[in-house]
């Protein structure tokens, strides 16, 4: 069978059956010869299945989107020790860089009156970011991706470890530097096991999933922040998120489930 023979057995548009193939839903039959796909009985089947209905698309959309959800959230932390870790570790460093870019370092300039100064550090830490992702595509293959995650790790805890003594404009600098050059190669790492990991039949549900977690990080690091800066000052607001940083990079290090990248 071809795509407008499978799309109107399962009641849907042929536009649509390929959208779901683009999404990872529905695995891409191979091509004939002739260059059009061929969907076979196991392939009918599986599409059948995976993609909705018409009346169940029109009737229940929020049962969709829920089970949606729940098919996201259980590949990303009950199914590989793998996918879980490497979403834990993306999200705590959002949390973390957000924590900082978000509030310590507005703060901290804004007491000093040199808001003007903040624009600088976040330049230099995303242009520290872009120029490590670009080495990290180019020499990605030289060395282990175990050496590429630990060498990140311990990268952004040393720049994190800088930042956190809300040092001189130049030294503040340099660990901003530090700590984005770090993140580049750990986030391009993991989001890159992740999906490989990921299985094609909820692809498409569990990077929508992640998305949205991500999403919410940053607001959720912005606010722990402006609560211990409220407590505690910003001092040491900064040095307590550079502690549970250093703890869990401690944990990412040791943890079993990483050692095998």
């Amino acid at each position: 069978m071809r795509s407008k023979e499978v799309a109107e057995f399962a009641g849907v548009t042929v536009r649509t059956l390929r959208h779901y193939h683009q999404l990872g839903i529905l695995p891409e039959p191979p091509r004939s010869a002739n260059g059009y796909r061929e969907y076979g009985a196991v392939d009918v089947a599986r599409g059948v299945g995976k993609v909705p209905s018409r009346e169940n698309r029109e009737r229940h959309p929020v049962r969709m989107a829920l089970q949606s959800t729940k098919d996201g959230l259980r590949t990303l932390f009950a199914e590989s020790p793998v996918i879980r870790m490497s979403v834990l570790l993306s999200m705590c460093v959002l949390m973390v860089i957000g924590g900082y870019q978000g509030l310590i370092l507005p703060v901290h300039f804004t007491l000093g009156d040199r808001a003007d100064l903040l624009g600088y550090v976040l330049t230099v830490m995303s242009a520290g970011v872009l120029a490590a992702s670009l080495i990290y595509a180019k020499l990605a293959p030289r060395l282990s991706n175990r050496t590429w995650y630990s060498l990140s790790l311990v990268g952004m805890m040393a720049g994190i470890a800088v930042m956190a003594t809300l040092p001189s404009y130049p030294v503040l600098l340099a660990g901003a530097a530090l700590l984005g050059f770090a993140s580049g190669p750990l986030s391009a790492l993991l989001n890159f096991k992740v999906f490989d990991l990921i299985p094609d039949e909820v692809r498409g549900a569990t990077l929508g999933t992640q998305n949205a977690l991500m999403l919410v990080v940053a607001p959720v690091a912005v606010f722990i922040a402006s609560v211990l800066v409220a407590w505690l000052g910003v001092g040491l607001a900064a040095i307590v998120l550079a502690g549970l940083w250093a703890a869990f990079t401690l944990y990412a290090l040791l943890s079993s489930s990483m050692r095998e990248l």
